[in-house]
């Protein structure tokens, strides 16, 4: 392989595995820039075969897949109020999952975008936060059948914490 094939490899590598292009300064196994490596892809200066240009289109369209993803779960928040759930919805749900458990890389942005509507919460904190909204909202606590904007009863998970059947952590 050669170096510019390897050099190639490790960019998508690196792409792959951070879910963003490397910066400048990141250097590859054998200390080669791989920031620098594709600027020089990109600009024409380094020539390429026809395979390593479709290699790195390949990487190309799997970072701009995930912002899609990104982006249609945010709009799906904003929409509705929550998160997607349920078989109608199983795509965005697999996503945020593979998201969540890191199984798909995204970048440190991508990461606080959904962190704020809270795609990395378990089902408790989501919880905690609808009956915070709804207290805010509407200056008192909900009383059992006001449901979550995910559908779940928020009185009554209300009174399993008060009552200590549903379990909180000190956060």
């Amino acid at each position: 392989m050669d170096s510019t094939a390897k050099l190639v490899t490790e960019v998508c590598h690196y792409i792959y595995t951070h879910g963003e292009y490397p910066p400048r300064g990141t250097l590859s196994s054998e200390g080669k820039d791989l920031g620098k490596a594709l600027t020089r892809f990109r600009s024409g200066e380094t020539k390429l075969t026809k395979e390593q240009i479709e290699i790195l289109g390949e990487a190309d369209l799997f970072l701009s897949r995930t912002e899609k993803n990104v982006r249609e779960i945010e709009a799906y928040y904003n929409m509705h109020g929550c998160l997607p759930l349920g078989e109608e919805n199983a795509r965005l749900v697999e996503v945020m999952g593979n998201y969540k458990d890191g199984k798909v890389p995204i970048t440190s942005a991508q990461y606080q975008r959904l962190e704020v509507i809270g795609v990395f919460l378990n089902n408790t904190e989501r919880m905690i936060r609808a009956i915070e909204a709804y207290c805010e909202k509407y200056h008192k606590a909900p009383s059992r059948g006001k449901k979550s904007p995910e559908g779940y009863d928020m009185g009554s998970a209300l009174i399993g914490y008060r009552s200590g059947k549903r379990q909180l952590t000190l956060d």
